[in-house]
């Protein structure tokens, strides 16, 4: 008789938690989704900075290659006159001299430029992200970015219900 009694029981704490079990383990698996979501969303947000960073360095670096060269043309011309002149005059050759100081630190300040967008076209690379073909990606993300994050959001709102159920 204790036996039945005890095996009723248990039967009866097994059919109260078993929906309990299910969702803790459903939950932890939403979990475990909403996250993976959750981690693809910011990946492709960094991927979206990277690419929009490696635009405006090149910009930028295009840029310091047109003033470097400008800078030297100057350069160019004011040794022109240096040589061209019989008794170079202090001023002409203190233009000459600042010109020559002005050009070597921007093509200083341009190989670094040119050195760092090197290391984020090798990052970008390596995320498997072509250079190249930088426009096709971006779209390609616009169109994923979304995507990801509706999903973050469902997973979201189903973890919602889960614990509103687990508590209930």
């Amino acid at each position: 008789m204790k036996d039945l009694r005890l095996q009723v029981v248990l039967s009866a704490i097994d059919r109260a938690t078993g929906p309990l079990k299910r969702v803790l383990s459903g939950s932890k698996g939403l979990s475990a989704a909403l996250k993976e979501q959750h981690d693809l969303r910011r990946k492709l947000e960094a991927q979206q900075r990277d690419i929009a960073g490696f635009r405006v360095q090149s910009q930028a670096l295009r840029q310091s290659a047109a003033a470097y060269e400008a800078q030297q043309a100057k350069v160019r011309a004011l040794a022109q006159q240096l040589r061209a002149a019989e008794t170079p005059t202090k001023a002409l050759t203190r233009q000459f001299n600042q010109a020559r100081r002005v050009a070597a630190l921007m093509k200083h300040a341009h190989e670094q430029q040119a050195a760092q967008l090197h290391a984020l076209r090798t990052h970008l690379n390596a995320a498997g992200i072509a250079t190249a073909d930088l426009g096709a990606h971006e779209r390609r993300l616009r169109r994923t970015g979304p995507q990801a994050a509706h999903a973050s959001d469902e997973c979201g709102t189903d973890t919602g219900a889960l614990d509103a159920r687990r508590r209930h």
